[in-house]
């Protein structure tokens, strides 16, 4: 009888796993747009990073989720990311002007071209901070605005 017990214990635990890694598989779901505006010129084209942990964040694009580069049509852009996963993200922009996929920056490490990030956080000292420029997506279709800021070269 104990062992007929045990089993049945087993199998629920079992069956109890299996249905919660099969609603993990199911997790909800949603699209990002934003739109990245007060574009100066359409020389080059716009980097999106998008991140969902601090590492890394605002300029590593190795480290970030995940990373596109658009070529610019007015000054203007919008750009979806489809079905990403509810949760916690930070977006930076960059207008790499003359194309070379990287944020130019001058000697005291101040940036030469556009840039922009999540919530139009700006930080005078430094880059601008992961938790200032976190947002939650838990919509299925959730929207932010960039604007991207440009500094004296």
């Amino acid at each position: 009888m104990k062992s007929l017990i045990h089993l049945f214990v087993f199998i629920s635990v079992l069956g109890f796993n299996n249905q919660s890694t099969s609603n993990d598989t199911d997790a909800v779901k949603g699209d990002l747009l934003i739109t990245v505006e007060g574009l100066k010129n359409q020389k080059g084209q716009i980097g999106i990073l998008l991140f969902n942990k601090k590492e890394g964040f605002p300029s590593n694009k190795e480290m970030a989720l995940k990373e596109i580069l658009l070529p610019i049509e007015g000054n203007t852009l919008q750009y979806s990311f489809k079905n990403l996963p509810f949760g916690d993200y930070a977006v930076t922009v960059m207008h790499d002007e003359n194309k070379n996929k990287k944020l130019d920056t001058n000697l005291l490490g101040i940036p030469k071209e556009g840039n922009g990030v999540s919530n139009n956080v700006v930080n005078k000292l430094g880059p601008p901070k992961f938790k200032k420029a976190l947002f939650t997506l838990d919509q299925e279709q959730y929207s932010i605005n960039i604007k991207v800021k440009y500094r004296n070269k």
